[in-house]
């Protein structure tokens, strides 16, 4: 659970198209005084190795020169293409000139071209010989000489940038797929240039405080209201510890690899694959990770997504109206009732995965009064009347509004911080707590009306009964005494 609120966040860096391959030469230009090839053909031995520098040195050096260590890793120096005019291809017997690598495993250009857009169309970006077994590597520069389409080109150079997304932790595409990359500062959510704000662990949209793992349960639950699909995805699978991606283990090592971020991690410790060293400490797993707790009350997870619900409805009402707000007190309104309003969304989901006690009950102490705050700031700033006395003052009490909202989403987002230690994945429970009644309101222009402490109808019967008992079993003690 990582929140960062009571730290000064660093904003993220965007990454265009341009950036990407920038920083590619950039990585591949660090090797220029070990390896006399082109920066083409570094990144193409980059891709074989994973993007990781360390490893090609390490590597080069149990070689006694550099050409034998690029021979056998696929790369030729001179990057040359063979042709054969005039003679039979043993792929298709057609007559033709044959083109070939340094190899010399030579087939006609038509079987070239199909055989790298297969490759390409299924997204494979380290392209090899033809021939079977042959680690013989083709470079971008010499794929240009084999296909002429430039839909292939383009798709190449996409799997290579995606490769080095891939690669780097700390960068992640954008969720909207708008062609930008993000770079993760100190903090798990990230905004792109596009204006998608987003989780940068499992690039769904912004959850914050709820953590991923809730949020995807949550939308399970959601989509599987019987609950046996996700009862079946707690009791048989684990999460990517990078990008939280459900995984099932039918088989094999420990050593797993993540088809989706390519993150490798060991299978019992989840520790990253690369240091794990010294053996395997398993952890101790929490039961209710693992299994879904059969007893969730299906009432209880319905009010919990209807205050979420309420609460998108009024965010998505809210934006159409705040698009003409151009002045710099509207600016800061539309900034601050934007963020109050998606922090009292995932709190409901954060909420829902939390056990009873006095911790969530403080928490929704806070959510309360956020949402008692948030509702006076919307109707402060309805009733405005540009023009009359009375603007300034209403003006000023919008600006004392705004700023009690802030203090109490961090107020709420610090709570939540602390709630690990409190966290229960199997949903919360039906007591006979006291609970709160929010009656949800269709527009978004008047004051949210949340009653705190009130009974539900079968406790309060339950509490009648319990104190008749007890009163009856009290005066036959006192007749019994009397005499």
């Amino acid at each position: 659970m990582t929140i960062v609120d009571n730290v000064r966040t660093i904003p993220n860096q965007v990454l265009s198209q341009g950036n990407i391959f920038s920083e590619m030469i950039l990585v591949a230009s660090k090797l220029d005084f070990l390896l006399p090839i082109t920066p083409i053909q570094q990144i193409l031995l980059l891709l074989k190795f994973d993007w990781d520098t360390e490893s090609l040195k390490n590597s080069l050096q149990e070689y006694a020169d550099t050409n034998s260590f690029l021979l056998e890793n696929g790369v030729c120096p001179e990057n040359t293409v063979s042709v054969i005019n005039n003679s039979e291809c043993a792929i298709c017997c057609s007559t033709e000139n044959l083109l070939g690598l340094r190899c010399q495993h030579m087939a006609c250009l038509n079987c070239w071209s199909k055989y790298l857009a297969t490759k390409i169309t299924s997204n494979q970006c380290l392209l090899r010989c033809m021939e079977f077994g042959c680690g013989m590597l083709i470079s971008n520069e010499i794929l240009g000489k084999f296909i002429f389409s430039s839909k292939l080109k383009v798709a190449h150079w996409g799997l290579l940038k995606d490769s080095y997304i891939n690669s780097d932790s700390s960068l992640a595409w954008c969720n909207k797929k708008c062609g930008m990359a993000v770079r993760r500062s100190n903090c798990d959510t990230v905004t792109c240039s596009c204006g998608s704000k987003f989780c940068f662990l499992c690039n769904s949209d912004a959850h914050h405080p709820a953590t991923c793992r809730q949020f995807q349960l949550w939308k399970e639950q959601r989509s599987n209201p019987d609950g046996m699909a996700l009862s079946w995805i707690l009791s048989n699978t684990r999460e990517c510890p990078r990008c939280f991606v459900p995984i099932e283990k039918n088989g094999g090592c420990n050593h797993m690899k993540c088809t989706g971020c390519r993150h490798e991690y060991c299978w019992n410790c989840s520790q990253d694959w690369r240091t794990h060293f010294g053996g395997c400490k398993q952890p101790d797993i929490n039961v209710a990770q693992t299994k879904l707790n059969s007893r969730a009350n299906s009432d209880v997870f319905a009010r919990y997504v209807s205050r979420f619900d309420h609460h998108k409805k009024c965010l998505e009402q809210e934006q159409q109206i705040r698009s003409s707000i151009s002045n710099i007190s509207g600016i800061k309104f539309r900034k601050t009732l934007d963020e109050c309003r998606r922090t009292l969304m995932y709190t409901y989901v954060f909420g829902y995965y939390l056990k009873n006690g006095m911790y969530t009950s403080i928490f929704e102490k806070h959510q309360q009064n956020l949402e008692i705050a948030v509702g006076k700031l919307v109707s402060q700033w309805n009733v405005r009347h540009p023009g009359k006395i009375e603007t300034q003052q209403i003006e000023r009490r919008v600006w004392e509004l705004v700023g009690n909202c802030s203090t109490l989403r961090k107020t709420l987002l610090d709570h939540c911080a602390k709630g690990a230690e409190h966290e229960n994945l199997g949903g919360r429970q039906p007591n006979r707590e006291l609970k709160r009644v929010v009656t949800p309101q269709a527009t978004t222009n008047t004051v949210e009306n949340v009653t705190p402490g009130t009974y539900d109808s079968v406790g309060f019967c339950i509490d009648i009964i319990f104190v008749i008992i007890l009163i009856g079993v009290g005066y036959c003690l006192w007749s019994c005494i009397i005499f």
